[in-house]
């Protein structure tokens, strides 16, 4: 951090170890083999698990720029908005030795409390909604990469919606109703209406025919136009 006197957050890489079994360990943000200073917008489109928490080490004004950028705001979970307030200021240091370990699988860990398909879809609406929250605070500075980041969350969100069972899809209807509004609600209601068509209605077995014959932004403004006309009818 001496050498980078303008930064104030730096991070590593971690070994994840899974406390059932070990076919799931591995490694965590390990992203290059040299030193190398990641922008903003590089934290914001990796999500929150760009850097991985225990290796987060940042100087003492990222808690200032934390308290004052997220003081009254509802916060899901700290981490994700932790790494952009500490990239704020001459970015996010990534050093490239395993220096932590990320342990899943532990009874009671966060990981195992939002496993439920349910939860997960609640938890995530929450946070996009303070991560607009926060993109308001930042005077809409990293605007671009808020809206990419929250296009590709609520799309991997709602990918595999309908090969759940029926009960958990009128659930998770329910909560997007009553959780969203605005481009959040259409973005949301648009990537469960996709998961309809590739899993209930087979366009999934159509999207390689699309790909081979180099159709696939046909099929991406077929779906658009089917999306808003379910929508609005």
């Amino acid at each position: 951090m001496r050498k980078y006197p303008d930064c104030t957050m730096c991070f590593h890489p971690a070994k994840v170890e899974n406390m059932k079994s070990s076919e799931l360990n591995g490694i965590t943000a390990i992203h290059k083999e040299k030193p190398h200073l990641f922008s903003v917008e590089d934290v914001i489109l990796g999500g929150g698990s760009f850097c991985a928490s225990a290796s987060l080490l940042f100087r003492k004004e990222v808690v200032e720029a934390f308290n004052r950028l997220t003081g009254d705001l509802i916060l899901p979970v700290g981490d994700v908005d932790t790494q952009i307030c500490g990239a704020l200021n001459g970015g996010a240091l990534f050093l490239p030795e395993i220096m932590s370990v990320y342990r899943t699988g532990v009874q009671g860990s966060w990981t195992l409390r939002i496993s439920e398909y349910t939860i997960f879809v609640k938890h995530k609406l929450d946070l996009i909604k303070t991560n607009r929250g926060l993109d308001r605070r930042l005077e809409k500075r990293y605007h671009r990469a808020l809206k990419l980041r929250e296009i590709g969350e609520v799309h991997r969100l709602f990918k595999h919606l309908y090969q759940k069972d029926p009960d958990v899809v009128k659930r998770i209807m329910e909560i997007v109703r009553k959780e969203t509004k605005g481009i959040l609600k259409y973005r949301s209601y648009k990537a469960m209406f996709h998961s309809y068509l590739y899993h209930k209605v087979g366009f999934k077995i159509l999207t390689p025919i699309l790909r081979q014959f180099q159709l696939r932004r046909t099929h991406k403004f077929f779906l658009k136009l089917l999306s808003w006309r379910y929508l609005f009818r």
